[in-house]
């Protein structure tokens, strides 16, 4: 009799309980005809004739379910075609010619751009850039050589482009009358930078001086450079009326902070009307001397 330890008559009952389980299960498998191909699309019946299985109903299911999967990958490859074939593609799915100057959102990405290219490029022609030419595209930080050499067949820019510069307007344009498209004319000035400067003008009132335009948020220094030579300045449309104005009103200047508005009205309803700009002074709510100096053109006492 053999001396066998603990550890392996246990390592014996384990083999011996797997040899039975592997042992049923094939017995189980080989008397009903269970079939794994019902995953795959091109299944056939493979049941054996004159063969019955236990239950008689197994059977019938596997068949049920082999047919029911057939005709439904065939239906439903036949109603993708179908469908491919009666809905026309839409235009804007379709890659052609296209101006990167003007060219719509969809138009680029249809031409084979990605969303976020199509995207920057819209966004350096509202802040004043220009594409004289498909390799101008490469100026995109994000535009890679394998996308450009992707679209470049789909790039058309007119070569009269290139004489854009001949129809702006020589003389100065009037930083307080300016509309929006006026200010389009001038080099650098897209219509982003355009809506912007506007916009930063009415909430000051009008522009006091030429200078004050560099303020309007993110236009570069080097674009104001470009065009202050192009600008004059009229006098200032609407002056802060500091005898009229209520706290939330004069909180809206881009030069006075709310709690400098409070102060002004406060020492107003204490002390009367402002005369002056001393009077100003006087209350302390504005401090800062370079404001002071830039709100002075703006006070109205009456």
């Amino acid at each position: 009799m053999l001396n066998w330890t603990r550890k392996e008559r246990r390592a014996v009952l384990y083999l011996a309980w797997t040899i039975v389980i592997l042992g049923g299960i094939r017995y189980w498998l080989s008397h009903d005809e269970v079939t794994f191909r019902l995953l795959t699309p091109d299944w056939k019946e493979t049941t054996k004739p004159n063969v019955k299985s236990s239950t008689g109903r197994q059977d019938k299911m596997t068949r049920q379910v082999g047919k029911s999967f057939n005709n439904g990958s065939q239906y439903g490859d036949a109603n993708a075609e179908t469908k491919e074939k009666d809905t026309p593609p839409k235009k804007d799915d379709q890659p052609q010619l296209f101006d990167p100057n003007i060219a719509p959102f969809e138009i680029m990405v249809a031409a084979g751009l990605p969303e976020r290219v199509a995207h920057t490029m819209i966004n350096y022609r509202e802040k004043g850039g220009k594409f004289y030419k498909a390799e101008d595209l490469l100026k995109i930080y994000i535009m890679t050589d394998s996308i450009f050499r992707k679209v470049e067949p789909w790039v058309q820019i007119p070569p009269l482009k290139k004489m854009e510069a001949r129809d702006r307007p020589r003389d100065p344009i009037d930083i307080n009358q300016a509309e929006a498209e006026e200010w389009t004319f001038l080099p650098g000035i897209g219509q982003g930078y355009a809506k912007r400067i506007c916009k930063f003008r009415e909430s000051l009132g009008g522009f006091s001086t030429v200078n004050q335009v560099a303020e309007t948020f993110g236009l570069p220094d080097t674009v104001f450079h470009r065009i202050q030579s192009l600008l004059t300045a009229s006098p200032i449309l609407e002056g802060i009326r500091i005898n009229a104005r209520s706290t939330e009103e004069l909180a809206k200047h881009p030069y006075i902070r709310p709690k400098e508005a409070r102060i002004l009205v406060n020492y107003r309803e204490q002390h009367g009307p402002y005369r002056n700009e001393q009077d100003i002074r006087k209350s302390m709510a504005i401090q800062d001397e370079t404001r002071l100096s830039q709100l002075e053109p703006y006070w109205r006492f009456e």
